[in-house]
């Protein structure tokens, strides 16, 4: 049996009572049955609407419509939906069409493609995609089995809607999406303002009866009503090119993608972050204590704001919504959210106490543990985060060599040292800027410019060792032995590299020894530790006016879950199968890339175990435009992404499966945005508007 179901209700907000606004004589509600009805695969007709009293009389013209008519939940749609499917003998096999009520122009012709689809492709879930016009295309095919697994096990807001678990577990669902060959997705038809009512009333007054027919008896009449009510998608989009103020009259409607009622989703789902986002941004600049945390990074309005609580590799906003986590808190989370040996070396320490008045002996052993691990490390100072830890290796620099010029390349936090060379430097002394000199990464003619240019006044370089695809054949090589030959020292920013790409870090990689050596978030994954290591003769000059020393450098929680997560990342196989995930993500995704004919708008940048796509301006669009548009649509598909992709241990093939599926969407949306040359009708939120044009943090 093949059943449609039809959502419809009487408290809309924006135009209560719609449903039973009269069109040529006949509420709206009969219209959307009516044409419902003419759908040649379509069995059974049912209006799934709320139990509040206000729609008894919307369930009443459901009957007189023809249509069989159910009331459930106000707040739980799939409840709803689901229970009227089986009030009316839905059984596993069974084919559902879901439609909406507010779509009196919806086109039976296309309904038939999606259901003929369906059956012939044999999917779990098929749906009309954007390129279609809003109030005419509208339709979702599944099973009543399909629906019931969505039933049993959507939880939170999700069930206020009716098929975000398809389109979440791709993996689970065969699924597919009918495109029209025309991009019409300027042209909106459902109802949801009186605007939109009336041009739908102009539209069937133009491709409706012409003149007053003689009537016969009732019944005749009532079939001639419904033969000349049967225009299709193309006469109505033919009409609205003849008579644009039709198409005008939706135009004012104020909407950035082709269906609001996406964007109202949207306000329901985050409606926590939303709210309190609003009190956020009056206490707190950003509304986020870190920049690349902050609402700016994602697209407002579609994305999560406040996240809850975490668990492996998936994370929940304060609404309930979970995602999949690839942004690993900034780079700081390694082996998983709540993992059960570093939670219980923190909960252990944290009934013995937390910072003290003096050292503590875990103080020694994560000391030990460094200086076993990292080649370049012959003593160790915690600090708290990166900034600190670079920012420490630069003053025992100068310290050591009593020079003060730094020569640097790649970003190394937000200290006024480094800061000041960045278009963020205000309140930074013209001084302190005029002591650092960058240089281009993967050019030894670059550095070699800054040593000639400061002859004998160079301290240090310092950069991240791993930036973009990763160093040239021999270029750390070069790097080091031009620094040393020049009288400076180098010093390695670890701060995302170390625990990360291998368990020493890029010199344990590389197999180059920098003289220092900055580190920071994986090692902790997710507590608030950092160091700067290296040679003995450096750091003691920490003992002799080279001032380091915080309040909470020893502070016990972090150093112990720090051990454990260092522990646990010392076991044969952690970083083999990090590595392994990040080769079939990037593989997967470059596939994508291919063969959506992307190369010319993406490129994947970085190592396979830390690497993002890197989005191109093109025609009118920014890449921040292009980035916004695959951010979002990951988000809609459950995969929280910011820039990089980055793993920890606790991701699974599942997860990079469910990423996969998810880019091949927000990919193709790409594709549509630089193909038309426009993203305004693709974002239904906010566009990715970071503070520091950088793509890191920390």
């Amino acid at each position: 049996m093949i059943i449609a179901i039809i959502q419809a209700r009487m408290g809309s907000k924006r135009l209560p009572g719609k449903s039973l606004m009269k069109i040529e004589g006949k509420p709206l509600i009969w219209h959307v049955i009516n044409r419902v009805k003419q759908s040649r695969y379509v069995e059974q007709v049912v209006l799934a609407t709320s139990e509040r009293p206000e729609n008894k009389p919307l369930m009443e013209e459901a009957e007189k419509a023809g249509a069989k008519a159910f009331a459930g939940d106000e707040n739980d749609v799939l409840d709803r939906f689901y229970k009227a499917a089986k009030k009316y003998g839905a059984k596993d096999s069974d084919i559902l069409i879901r439609i909406t009520g507010d779509c009196p122009l919806i086109d039976p012709e296309i309904i038939d493609l999606n259901i003929k689809t369906f059956m012939d492709k044999k999917l779990d879930y098929v749906h009309s995609g954007l390129s279609y016009p809003d109030g005419i295309g509208d339709c979702e095919v599944f099973t009543f089995k399909s629906l019931e697994e969505a039933w049993n096990k959507t939880t939170g807001s999700d069930r206020e809607h009716v098929t975000p678990y398809f389109w979440k577990n791709p993996n689970i669902f065969k699924s597919a999406t009918i495109e029209n060959k025309e991009d019409l997705s300027e042209y909106i038809f459902s109802v949801d303002e009186k605007s939109q009512f009336e041009a739908v009333k102009r539209i069937y007054t133009g491709l409706g009866r012409k003149e007053k027919k003689k009537e016969g008896n009732k019944r005749e009449d009532e079939e001639k009503k419904k033969k000349e009510w049967t225009f299709n998608m193309r006469e109505i989009i033919d009409f609205v090119k003849k008579n644009p103020e039709v198409h005008d009259m939706t135009k004012n409607i104020d909407r950035s993608c082709p269906t609001q009622h996406v964007r109202d989703q949207n306000k329901k789902k985050y409606a926590k972050s939303l709210a309190l986002l609003k009190k956020a941004k009056e206490l707190t600049p950003c509304a986020s204590q870190t920049y690349s945390k902050s609402y700016k990074y994602y697209c407002e309005g579609a994305a999560p704001v406040f996240l809850d609580h975490g668990k492996g590799s998936h994370v929940w906003d304060i609404d309930g919504n979970e995602f999949i986590d690839f942004v690993g808190a900034l780079g700081a989370i390694t082996v998983g959210y709540c993992n059960e040996e570093v939670d219980k070396a923190v909960s252990e320490q944290l009934k013995k106490g937390i910072s003290f008045s003096q050292s503590t002996a875990l103080e020694v052993e994560l000391a030990e543990k460094l200086v076993k691990i990292i080649p370049s490390a012959e003593m160790v100072r915690f600090v708290k985060n990166g900034s600190d830890a670079t920012s420490a290796a630069v003053r025992l620099a100068r310290a050591y060599t009593k020079r003060e010029v730094i020569a640097t390349s790649g970003y190394h936090g937000y200290q006024d040292w480094y800061v000041g060379s960045t278009e963020n430097d205000r309140g930074v002394p013209a001084c302190c800027k005029e002591l650092t000199k960058k240089f281009e990464y993967n050019n030894i003619g670059s550095l070699k410019k800054v040593f000639d240019d400061n002859l004998g006044k160079v301290a240090c370089v310092i950069m991240e060792a791993v930036q973009e695809n990763g160093p040239n054949k021999g270029y750390l090589e070069a790097v080091k032995e031009l620094t040393h030959k020049n009288g400076a020292l180098l010093i390695f920013d670890e701060v995302v590299t170390g625990f990360r790409i291998h368990l020493a870090g890029a010199q344990g990689l590389f197999k180059v020894t920098p003289d220092l050596t900055a580190l920071g978030k994986g090692m902790g994954n997710g507590l608030s530790l950092s160091a700067v290591v290296g040679k003995k003769e450096i750091l003691k000059l920490i003992e002799e006016g080279a001032f380091i020393s915080t309040t909470h450098g020893g502070e016990a929680l972090s150093i112990a879950g720090s051990i454990a997560t260092i522990n646990i990342l010392e076991r044969k196989g952690s970083f083999e199968h990090v590595w392994n995930l990040g080769k079939k993500l990037r593989t997967g995704l470059q596939k994508l890339i291919n063969k959506k004919g992307l190369g010319k708008s993406v490129e994947l940048k970085g190592l396979d175990v830390h690497f993002s796509p890197s989005f191109k301006s093109t025609g009118k669009l920014t890449n921040y435009d292009l980035l916004s548009v695959f951010q979002q649509t990951m988000i809609e598909n459950g995969i929280l992404v910011l820039t990089s992709s980055t793993l920890c241990l606790a991701h699974t093939d599942e997860d990079i499966n469910k990423y996969l599926a998810a880019a091949d969407k927000a990919l193709e949306l790409v594709k549509k945005a630089v193909e038309n040359d426009r993203v305004d009708d693709i974002l239904t939120g906010g566009k990715f508007s970071p503070i520091f044009k950088r793509n890191k943090d920390r």
